[in-house]
Formats: structure tokens, C-alpha cells, sequence
């Protein structure tokens, strides 16, 4: 993974110090994210700080941005959000 977030550059001057490489953003947790989508299809990864637990979403629509961005953030709570 070092070779994707070493030549990751700030994305803004925002105080969350997230940075943008290679395709993925780096979060100031660590986190890694990626998401994209084109006609008819949605996806996303993610992997958690601390490098052990990753998540891969594939979704065969892109008409209902809302509710995919519930999906993703209740994945999220699940896998990388819980004690």
C-alpha cells in the first residue's frame, strides 16, 4: 500500500488533511477510499486504518444516489466503526 499513498498530495487546505493519489484518497486516519461509477453501475472500496479489514461494494444501478450512500455508510459502520 505504501507504493498507491506515497505520492498522495492534499486535496485541499482543509483542516481533515486528507490527501489524493493513484486513484484513492487518503484520509489523516489512514483510511483508504475509492469510488467511482458510470452508466448503470456504482462501486466502492475502503480499507481501515489500521489495514486489516477492507470493503468492496458493486452495485448493477446508479439511479438512487442516496440510497447506495446509505449502503456504503452503514458498511462502513459496521466493519470499521465498531468496538
Amino acid at each position: 500500500m505504501a507504493a498507491v499513498t506515497a505520492g498522495a498530495i492534499p486535496v485541499s487546505s482543509a483542516a481533515d488533511a486528507s490527501r489524493y493519489g493513484a486513484g484513492v484518497f487518503v484520509a489523516a486516519d489512514g483510511s483508504l477510499e475509492h469510488e467511482g461509477g458510470t452508466w448503470g453501475q456504482r462501486s466502492y472500496f475502503a480499507v481501515a486504518p489500521d489495514r486489516h479489514t477492507a470493503i468492496a461494494f458493486g452495485c448493477n444501478r446508479d439511479d438512487d444516489d442516496e440510497l447506495i450512500e446509505q449502503l456504503i455508510t452503514g458498511l462502513w459502520a459496521t466493519w470499521f466503526d465498531a468496538s
